[in-house]
């Protein structure tokens, strides 16, 4: 994604829930990717938003889910 510093272009948000309507977790872009973090409710709302000025190949994601005292890790997620 391009780096710009207030990610006016393309950008990756989190949110905590289900959707856009959820509290935000952050705004990301460029390559640094977003530090880890625990939802506090069972889902996690992700957007992702980008213009025509450059192509490449998106964005890989990985995550980690748990259920009560098991841990899972999924498969990472592309897009």
């Amino acid at each position: 994604m391009e780096t710009h510093s207030k990610c006016n272009y393309d950008y990756l948000e989190l949110f905590n829930g289900p959707n856009a309507s959820s509290p935000p977790i952050g705004k990301y872009c460029g390559e640094a990717p977003p530090k880890g973090f625990q939802s506090q409710s069972n889902s996690v709302g992700i957007v992702f938003i980008t213009d025509q000025s450059q192509s490449a190949m998106g964005f890989r994601m990985t995550y980690t889910f748990t259920q009560g005292r098991n841990r899972y890790k999924n498969v990472p997620f592309f897009m």
